[in-house]
């Protein structure tokens, strides 16, 4: 996406549409054009392209004999934010939640999701319970499962649709009860690496800034004061450490 304008309207990469930024989200533009807050913004500087092989006969799973081998939905696991950065943007998260579900129970009604909320602590649900109580991890250092989600926490998306959908549209309210500022995405994304280590499956997070406690934080680079120096290339470099070693054991 291309800012124009000293940063106060932005181009569509699909139709060259001009936009106004609004005013919440503007940011100065650097010599380059480029936004000051590019590598801060998840959204701005990251991004993934998945390619959809259904139908695709070559990428179908086989056994030993070369036969194609019936498998059943991988499980989602969806890992919201909800601070207070990202309270804004929680009734569109849980809008596009509920289309994509609905399609998702369209194609793969047997497929199973559940959910995880974070801000400055972790948040799980029973959904076996009827009134869903939530249950908050402080501990976001060495964060843990506090429950057996196996049996208390995924939802079928045939059967359990109704109550899934309830809770997609609390989560504008679950922010406000929150009422947290931090964001401990590392945590978030090791307790979804327990919950998915015997079962395997999908992680599906929305973040709305960088991780700034417990493990995996970090602090921001400061890049106006290494553009132009010989320096420039360490913003090239990753951070080491939890990042590399939760990447790698999640690829497994």
């Amino acid at each position: 996406t291309q800012f124009t304008e000293l940063g106060r309207r932005w181009s569509c990469q699909f139709c060259g549409m001009s936009n106004e930024v609004d005013a919440d989200f503007f940011a100065n533009l650097d010599n380059n054009g480029r936004r000051r807050d590019a590598d801060e913004k998840p959204e701005l500087s990251k991004g993934s392209v998945e390619f959809d092989v259904d139908g695709h006969d070559e990428y179908l799973l086989r056994n030993a004999e070369g036969q194609p081998v019936k498998t059943a939905p991988m499980h989602h696991l969806f890992v919201v934010d909800i601070s207070k950065a990202a309270a804004h943007s929680l009734q569109d998260i849980a809008d596009s939640l509920s289309t994509t579900l609905s399609a998702m129970r369209d194609r793969y009604p047997q497929c199973n999701v559940s959910f995880i909320t974070y801000a400055s602590t972790l948040q799980f649900y029973n959904f076996k319970s009827p009134n869903v109580p939530q249950l908050v991890v402080p501990d976001v250092e060495n964060p843990f499962v506090p429950l057996p989600f196996t049996l208390m926490c995924w939802l079928n998306l045939e059967d359990d649709f109704d109550k899934i959908e309830e809770f997609v549209q609390r989560l504008p309210s679950l922010a406000d009860a929150a009422d947290e500022d931090g964001c401990c995405i590392g945590a978030a994304v090791k307790v979804a690496s327990l919950v998915l280590a015997n079962c395997g499956g999908k992680v599906v997070l929305t973040a709305s800034k960088l991780p700034n406690t417990g493990v995996g934080a970090f602090q921001p680079r400061e890049q106006h004061k290494l553009y132009g120096t010989e320096k420039e290339k360490e913003l090239l470099k990753p951070v080491d450490g939890f990042w590399t070693s939760i990447g790698v054991e999640l690829a497994k």
